[in-house]
């Protein structure tokens, strides 16, 4: 019974040594003074999953990035894995929250990805604080995303119509 207990002691003591620590969301100012790096990317093709192996806790998306705008951290890098639960997809710019570690870009949590509005120009941000860099990225987002929400809505609609019988 004893060495049942140790075993098991054990196996939990490895699970929380690799297990992630995702936080809730505690607001913008909150975000912007614990993430190291916030950076503009532009998302690149997925890593491909090595096949013989599973990762317990493996991101959602691991992609290849290049970071075309940095509001706060180094600027030495352009070339990034990012790796986060939010789902990502090629060609598409993001506003990423979070932390730069050997050339991998870490923003677990859904809340540090952003999608960029298509309708954004960098020039749009030169030249202004951080506050005002992230205030004009989240409001050119909006737009797209209430149109977005509207057309999941109509879907919905469509899918709960009871005519197919």
């Amino acid at each position: 019974m004893k060495q049942k207990f140790i075993i098991i002691a054990c196996a939990l003591v490895s699970f929380a040594a690799i297990a992630r620590v995702i936080e809730p969301f505690h607001g913008w100012d909150r975000l912007k003074t614990e993430s190291p790096n916030i950076a503009i990317v532009e998302c690149g093709s997925p890593v491909p999953p090595n096949p013989n192996e599973q990762t317990e806790g493996a991101p959602k998306s691991d992609s290849n990035a290049q970071i075309i705008f940095t509001l706060k951290g180094t600027n030495e890098t352009t070339s990034v894995r990012l790796q986060t639960d939010y789902e990502l997809s090629a060609g598409r710019k993001y506003l990423v929250f979070g932390q730069i570690d050997k050339g991998v870009f870490l923003a677990y949590e859904k809340f540090r990805i952003i999608k960029i509005g298509r309708i954004f120009s960098i020039e749009s941000i030169t030249g202004k604080t951080l506050d005002e860099q992230v205030q004009v990225i989240l409001e050119r987002r909006l737009p797209d995303l209430n149109q977005e929400l509207e057309q999941n809505i109509e879907e919905k609609q469509r899918l709960e119509r009871k005519g197919i019988k």
